[in-house]
């Protein structure tokens, strides 16, 4: 699984974030291309999407721009839809995503 991070890791709603996917993981591209997610931590319903037809074995970066009503909270971002069907039984197959933190407008 691809390790993914976030910069910057504190943002306000309307920012950019860049979400950087690392190389070395040699995972077919789905069909459309990889879905980069971003929401806000238990509302997925929030969450914004963007594609990238990069190749992940070479890894990406993408930026996402937040909503201007993006909600102040935790927020997380990586790859969506990620296929856990090759993991084996003994493996975590957690997802691909890290964490940010969004402040409160003022």
């Amino acid at each position: 699984m691809p390790r993914v991070s976030i910069n910057p890791v504190e943002v306000r709603p309307g920012d950019t974030i860049t979400v950087t996917v690392e190389s070395g993981c040699d995972v077919p591209m789905p069909t459309g291309g990889w879905v980069v997610i971003a929401g806000p931590v238990g509302q997925l319903d929030l969450a914004v999407r963007t594609v990238t037809e990069a190749e992940l074995v070479n890894g990406f970066a993408v930026t996402v721009e937040l909503p201007a009503d993006f909600p102040g909270s935790e927020g997380f971002a990586g790859l969506d839809s990620w296929d856990y069907s090759g993991c084996p039984d003994n493996a975590s197959c957690a997802s691909p995503v890290a964490s940010f933190r969004v402040a409160q407008s003022p």
